[in-house]
């Protein structure tokens, strides 16, 4: 009842985004800035966006190995390529994180082990996301005079950096366990209890150094390329700090597919760098766009690996 409620929030949630945006939008401006946009930067949004793929099976490949297990960079590229295809298209419950699992434990591996690299790769991401944020809002700071939204936005990453901290610092004691009950989202709860199996520095920090990597080029490099596609050249620094900020808002687990949330927040946030509201959504758009595109790569890769299981299940069946 509960996951039911949640999926009527989420879809009404989108659809009231996405109406604010229709009617909020001068659609006239949207055609006009694409009507000049350089392919030269779009054919390199798709090699960045191919790079962080790379980086990503790359980080993933090191977190598995902690656990035993092996695979190489470029199968790793496939089956993070196959589910971004599966979140985009599939109306299925199998989202690309499950899928991604299944693809480990179906190598041998078992499944608790498999969930872990995927559920510590989320983890990873959103604590280097959030220091990065900070980081990145001193550049903001230093270039803006913060909004009120900003500054809360701010104070609530430092909050989640320190309930992280409490975690690891006390997570046997009943306070913080308390603490970890109440969080609203189940896959937010397994996150912070499945990071304690990853109790190594030194997994932390490789893992650590490929999380930074791939946010630098699949965010960073990626949005600042599709600015530059429609002719603007933003400040680089201050830029970044907004991306990630803009990469925490998309990760709110408040609509579908994050469809509504991140036009908005690209609205919302990189007006403050001097650009108008029709040439931000038109970045995420745009963005949406072409990354839909690159997943639809793994169409081939998808449709032979499910005639090779079925062909196994009949040969086992025989």
């Amino acid at each position: 009842m509960k996951k039911k409620l949640l999926n009527i929030f989420k879809i009404l949630v989108a659809l009231s985004l996405v109406g604010w945006l229709i009617q909020k939008l001068d659609w006239q401006l949207v055609l006009k800035e694409l009507h000049d946009i350089s392919y030269g930067y779009i054919f390199l949004f798709i090699l960045l966006q191919l790079s962080a793929m790379a980086l990503s099976a790359k980080k993933w490949q090191a977190i598995a190995l902690y656990q035993d297990i092996h695979f190489t960079v470029w199968e790793g590229f496939k089956t993070y390529l196959t589910g971004t295809f599966i979140n985009n298209f599939l109306p299925s419950t199998i989202g690309g994180d499950i899928y991604r699992s299944l693809w480990l434990a179906d190598r041998g591996a078992r499944k608790g082990k498999a969930f872990s690299t995927v559920i510590f790769d989320r983890f990873l991401g959103l604590i280097m996301t959030s220091v990065l944020t900070l980081l990145g809002g001193f550049f903001v700071w230093q270039h803006l005079d913060l909004p009120a939204f900003l500054s809360f936005s701010y104070i609530g990453v430092g909050g989640l950096l320190f309930f992280f901290a409490l975690w690891i610092a006390f997570e046997k004691t009943v306070f913080v366990q308390s603490l970890v009950s109440r969080i609203p989202w189940a896959k937010l709860r397994n996150l912070f209890a499945e990071s304690l199996r990853y109790n190594d520095f030194a997994i932390w920090r490789v893992a650590g150094l490929w999380t930074v990597l791939f946010m630098f080029v699949g965010l960073g490099l990626s949005n600042y390329v599709l600015f530059l596609a429609l002719g603007y050249t933003l400040p680089f620094f201050p830029f970044l700090g907004l991306v990630f900020l803009m990469a925490l808002y998309v990760s709110l687990p408040i609509s579908i597919s994050n469809i509504g949330v991140k036009e908005w927040a690209y609205g919302v946030l990189f007006v403050l760098l001097g650009v108008s509201f029709e040439a931000a959504v038109t970045v995420a758009l745009l963005s949406r766009i072409l990354q839909t595109g690159i997943s639809l790569c793994a169409l081939p890769i998808y449709l032979k690996e499910t005639s090779e299981k079925i062909l196994v299940e009949e040969k086992n069946i025989a």
